[in-house]
């Protein structure tokens, strides 16, 4: 299961139940071009990544307890990530009316800002 908006890609590939934890295997994909991260880059992008199930009557949700993530780039700036969460104490997320929401950010866009820097007396 699928879903695209704004050129990323959404994929669930796993959701299993292991002792009183659902783990949810999610990748995602985004489209070529997008700027490079340093070593430290991809994680703080990635932490503000929210996935939770909705209950059927939309009265409850539940935030992912755990995860895991890793990233691969290609040579185009394309980039993939697998991301496993960590659901401990939720009902069964399975049963009909259940939604699996995910929050992640749009494509990231470099751009360049014009500035000249004046007058600055250095010591």
């Amino acid at each position: 299961m699928s879903k695209t908006q704004d050129r990323v890609t959404v994929s669930l590939n796993r959701l299993v139940k292991d002792d009183a934890t659902w783990v949810v295997e999610l990748r995602l994909e985004y489209p070529p071009g997008q700027p490079e991260f340093g070593s430290f880059e991809a994680e703080t992008w990635l932490r503000d990544n929210r996935p939770r199930f909705v209950s059927p009557d939309a009265s409850k949700s539940f935030d992912a307890d755990s995860y895991e993530y890793s990233v691969t780039e290609d040579k185009a700036g394309a980039r993939k990530v697998l991301a496993t969460y960590g659901f401990k104490g939720l009902a069964n997320p399975t049963a009909k009316g259940w939604s699996l929401v995910y929050e992640t950010a749009a494509p990231l866009v470099e751009f360049t800002v014009p500035f000249e820097l004046r007058n600055i007396l250095l010591p």
